[in-house]
């Protein structure tokens, strides 16, 4: 039933059997269809942490149990809020919080483990930032990146940026319509990438 309040639909998968009717009257003789319906709870999120973006930190919620997936197959032992990438991939975290079941959602960099002394040369200021933010980093790193995303917790692509730093190693990067939020900057080429703060 469609028509059912939204605050009844809870985060999680549903399945959902689908009959063919004509002018209101069942079909006999019809299939029966059913249809996979995922709800994400957008209170959950994975956020990227760490020196290198390798560690992934689910929203914390007391009590709740965790579990954490890669390419949709489950990782054994992950069942911290917490989880160190060891591979490149698509990761997702269940959480079950008494009866309620929640998903949440990232896409990991294309490769891991990006020596830190890459990180240390890219800087990243204002951050937190609101409406712009800056990048800097010495031209032998440039020509390694072909362009900036910016990445939500969802692991979703928001936007991204072909490389335009000026003379002196710098790249402005607008944040207009961005919603506040933690934010994973991907330097692409690199494989590596910072924690940027919206406010």
């Amino acid at each position: 039933n469609f028509n059912t309040a939204p605050s009844v639909w809870r985060a999680s998968t549903y399945y959902l059997p689908i009959r063919v009717y004509d002018n209101f009257a069942p079909i006999v003789g019809a299939n029966f269809y059913t249809i996979k319906l995922v709800l994400e709870d957008q209170n959950l999120m994975i956020t990227p942490t760490g020196p290198l973006g390798n560690t992934i930190e689910a929203s914390i919620i007391t009590g709740a149990q965790y579990q954490w997936y890669l390419n949709g197959a489950i990782i054994p032992g992950a069942t911290n809020s917490t989880y160190v990438q060891t591979q490149p991939g698509s990761y997702s975290v269940r959480v079950t919080d008494g009866n309620c079941v929640k998903f949440a959602y990232y896409s990991g960099p294309t490769s891991l483990g990006g020596p830190a002394q890459l990180l240390s040369q890219i800087s990243l200021y204002p951050n937190p930032a609101s409406q712009r933010t800056t990048i800097k980093a010495p031209a032998e790193i440039w020509t390694k990146v072909q362009s900036v995303e910016v990445v939500n917790a969802l692991g979703q692509v928001v936007f991204s940026q072909p490389t335009q730093q000026d003379a002196d190693g710098q790249m402005n990067l607008s944040l207009t319509g961005l919603k506040s939020g933690h934010y994973w900057l991907r330097f692409g080429g690199l494989g590596i990438g910072k924690v940027l703060v919206v406010e």
